[in-house]
């Protein structure tokens, strides 16, 4: 270690104290088959959306 480090008043320990709880959710196999399915019948929506053709706007004929 370099000479100029000077740790004679470092402390030890975590770096910064954890406030609050740290929540751990566990979910069963059930909920999550049925969220994939939520998720396949969205993904199944959008993709049926951006596939359907805008609607153009017909051309005024008196103009011509």
């Amino acid at each position: 270690m370099k000479d100029e480090y000077d740790f004679s008043s470092g402390k030890r320990g975590a770096i910064a104290s954890s406030k609050g709880k740290t929540r751990i959710t566990s979910i069963n196999l059930f909920e999550v088959e049925a969220l994939e399915q939520q998720l396949i019948a969205v993904a199944g929506e959008l993709n049926r959306v951006l596939r359907t053709p805008k609607p153009t706007k017909a051309k005024d004929e008196t103009t011509q």
